[in-house]
């Protein structure tokens, strides 16, 4: 039978265990070549983590777009200036917001200082309440009864398979094609959304439903309401991207450029005449003519003696406190 074992004092039951941790540290601690490779890792978190701050704080370096190239402002010889600008009335120009609207015999109203795609009297001038670069009628009642009236013809144009060509699927509709087809009635020009009218930088003029203003008609219409519509969206697009992506700030800032085309209507070149003061401004001035390379068809009338067409235009970007800004549409000078 075995003796049972004297109780330990508390020296002996302290220096148990002190035994005890001093075996647990020895058997748990990394052996000299672990210890090695912890440090090794140590020390490439610790340059990982130093180039992520370098990486950090060079990254808005890297990310910044390059600046735009100098704007090269073109001194154009006043007297020619000013021959070109004289051969055409002071008149801004007015895109019709509904071409297919019948003309009235009316005539041409002394007091007019806007050209369009007709003459229009009307007793008290206004401008439009709701406005954009170029007029939209998508909204308004004409243009919906109008989508409808295409798709009733469209309908109308159906036809059936006969019974001998597919037994099988008698009474089958298909769209008739070919000719047919291709003279399907086009829709109202505008886009989605409520009806609005050309913004018109009349700041005195009272503000209406619609925009009332004396016009008469220019022989020239045709040609520069397409030029209108295709310019005045693209050139607001690549503002609106210039703005989105860098404050300016407030004021009025005004391109003026002189456009030229070749006599059948190719585009070759836009010549700041006056700098809005904002490089990456009058940039998309110059880029949005660029994306359009041709204006087919221009009047003969316009070709200038030097066998090319000379057009002078001038956009103007408002911009207000915070992230507010305005467009004005584009204006021809000449």
């Amino acid at each position: 039978m075995a003796l049972p074992s004297s109780p330990l004092s508390p020296r002996e039951k302290d220096s148990e265990v002190r035994k005890s941790l001093a075996l647990y540290v020895s058997e748990t601690a990394p052996s000299p070549p672990e210890r090695k490779t912890i440090l090794r890792w140590f020390l490439l978190a610790l340059v990982a983590l130093a180039l992520h701050g370098l990486a950090l704080y060079l990254s808005p370096q890297w990310m910044k777009p390059a600046p735009p190239a100098p704007i090269e402002v073109t001194q154009v010889d006043p007297a020619k200036l000013a021959a070109m600008k004289n051969k055409w009335k002071e008149r801004g120009f007015l895109v019709a917001k509904d071409p297919n609207k019948p003309k009235t015999n009316q005539p041409e109203p002394k007091n007019a200082r806007y050209e369009s795609d007709r003459n229009q009297s009307v007793e008290k001038e206004m401008r439009g309440k709701n406005s954009d670069v170029v007029p939209n009628t998508s909204g308004s009642p004409e243009a919906k009864a109008e989508k409808e009236r295409v798709k009733k013809q469209e309908a109308a144009r159906v036809k059936k398979i006969p019974l001998s060509a597919l037994s099988n699927f008698q009474g089958l509709p298909v769209p008739t094609a070919g000719k047919e087809a291709q003279a399907e009635p086009e829709l109202k020009r505008g886009r989605a959304g409520p009806t609005v009218d050309q913004n018109l930088n009349e700041p005195n003029l009272p503000e209406g439903a619609e925009a009332m203003l004396n016009t008469v008609e220019s022989v020239y219409y045709t040609f520069y309401s397409r030029i209108y519509e295709q310019i005045g969206p693209l050139w607001q697009s690549l503002v609106r991207d210039v703005i989105s992506r860098k404050k300016f700030p407030p004021g009025s800032y005004l391109t003026q450029v002189d456009v030229v085309f070749d006599s059948e209507g190719n585009y070759q070149e836009a010549r700041i005449l006056n700098s809005s003061g904002i490089p990456e401004f009058d940039h998309a001035v110059v880029a949005a003519w660029t994306k359009i390379p041709r204006f087919p068809n221009p009047p003969r009338s316009l070709i200038q003696p030097d066998g090319r067409i000379h057009m002078g235009w001038s956009f103007n970007v408002m911009l207000g406190e915070g992230m507010q800004w305005q467009y004005q549409p584009p204006e021809r000078q000449y």
